[in-house]
């Protein structure tokens, strides 16, 4: 009786969560030196990346529990500067996890290993899934997905991206007040510099039906469209690449360059030459869908919302569709924008979340250093005549080390608990010009106001060094 599966994770999953798989079921459990058998490939590749192996444990079963394994398969993909759309290389890879058993003939006998034939796929992105949510281990795949073809494109557009930004939830995820088609309710704009370089992931899965869709008409996240205005000027419609057939390209995770820096990279004609001069005001990006026959599915009345930031301070005429901008549409007031730091960081979900503060950088450089005493007598000449001039004490090392910090503004919880993912991450860099430079957050703790009578504003300090410091000088 071959060995089968009473328990496995749903896919696609995160790597960092509890993978669990319960293999049972052998009547040859009693075989000596009997143990269950773990093998884990890439799905398509023969070549074992590991195998383990458990005795049953005293239900007779074997817990295995794959994902340490799986999150060292994983590597994160630097794809800020995504002109387009960037299918992922590393940061989501699809497992083929099988079990087997292996046991001898005696105590003192050689094993034989009787491997998995049947085929259990796991897709796995490197999120990470609360623990403590009550419900379960597993990644919740169905709210970050497409619902269904018949569902209202207003509402569902938003809903796939892998973020906590609250100014990219849309649809059923909004956290501010927004209801589609009513003006009076019109959700946030997003505050980005002209050079600034940014990108939104989806999850891209072909084996299941999304988000409960019993039909065979899946959808896939295919292209990205940009709305571009400058006040109440609409300059046009244009769509970033050319669409695909997803069926022919890798489950994973595409990431569309929505940033103005991206866009400026794209092959659009006059929305080019109005990033590329700055001659704009706002702009949206809405995903575009498409079902696996090559119908088009069209989320044009949702999207991402944009305003740069040199206008968000006066929206005097700025308009979208004939309805003028309000100032709670805006993510914060800012100062001069040519004081700013921007952010890059690695989010709860592994992809990369952006995030301004237009405040002022704080340096402070400490210095280690280190010396001896040089005595002023030569011994080692005939006379030794006193030099003046020789240095008493001589420095044999210096080393600085620079730690910078900024204070957000004031934001509103919403956006605060957002910031935990940056203060949290994994990989943070700050974008320096066309560059992305590694930092390491040094923050050893933030606090959260959580009274209830005082929790309007909050605003934190994000402490950091640069993850390749300054070269001492010996």
């Amino acid at each position: 009786m071959p060995v089968t599966l009473t328990q496995s994770p749903t896919t696609p999953n995160a790597a960092y969560t509890r993978l669990v798989y319960v293999a049972s079921g052998s009547v040859t459990t009693s075989e000596p030196q009997y143990q269950y058998v773990m093998d884990v490939y890439e799905s398509g590749s023969t070549d074992l990346i590991t195998r383990i192996t458990q005795v049953p444990n005293p239900a007779g079963v074997a817990v295995f529990d794959p994902s340490p394994i799986l999150q060292g398969q994983l590597d994160i993909d630097s794809n800020w500067k995504a002109s387009a759309y960037s299918l992922s290389n590393g940061s989501s890879k699809i497992f083929d996890i099988r079990f087997g058993e292996q046991y001898g003939t005696s105590a003192s006998s050689s094993i034989t290993v009787y491997t998995g034939s049947t085929p259990n796929l796991l897709q796995v992105f490197p999120g990470i899934v609360n623990e403590n949510n009550g419900v379960s281990y597993n990644f919740d795949s169905g709210s970050f997905i497409l619902i269904s073809g018949s569902a209202n494109a207003d509402v569902v557009a938003g809903d796939g991206a892998l973020t906590n930004d609250p100014f990219k939830l849309t649809g059923y995820k909004a956290v501010y007040p927004w209801v589609s088609n009513v003006p009076d309710s019109v959700k946030p704009y997003k505050v980005v510099n002209n050079n600034d370089y940014e990108t939104i992931t989806f999850l891209r899965e072909k084996g299941n039906n999304w988000g409960g869709d019993t039909s065979p008409d899946y959808y896939f996240p295919v292209q990205a469209r940009v709305d571009l205005y400058s006040g109440s000027n609409f300059i046009g419609p244009q769509t970033l690449q050319p669409i695909y057939s997803p069926p022919n390209d890798p489950d994973g995770l595409i990431s569309f360059g929505v940033g103005p820096a991206n866009i400026k990279t794209a092959t659009l004609g006059t929305i080019q030459d109005a990033f590329i001069s700055g001659d704009y005001t706002h702009y949206v990006i809405a995903v575009r869908w498409l079902k696996t026959d090559n119908s088009e599915y069209y989320p044009i009345n949702d999207g991402y919302w944009y305003i740069q930031d040199k206008y968000s301070s006066n929206l005097e005429g700025l308009e979208y569709n004939g309805e003028q901008l309000q100032p709670y549409q805006i993510e914060q007031n800012i100062g001069c924008i040519d004081n700013y730091t921007r952010f890059a960081f690695i989010n709860r979900y592994g992809v990369w979340d952006y995030y301004n503060v237009y405040n002022p950088v704080k340096t402070e450089t400490t210095l280690e250093r280190e010396s001896f005493s040089n005595s002023f007598v030569n011994y080692s000449t005939n006379p030794s005549p006193y030099n003046a001039n020789r240095r008493g004490d001589k420095q044999t090392y210096l080393a600085s080390t620079d730690r910078y910090n900024i204070d957000t503004n004031y934001i509103d919880k919403e956006e605060a608990n957002w910031l935990e993912e940056l203060m949290e991450s994994p990989s943070v860099y700050l974008q320096e010009g066309d560059n992305f430079v590694p930092i390491i957050i040094t923050n050893t703790e933030y606090r959260t106001n959580n009274s209830t009578a005082r929790n309007k504003l909050f605003k934190y300090t994000i402490e950091w060094e640069y993850a390749n410091a300054r070269r001492s000088r010996i």
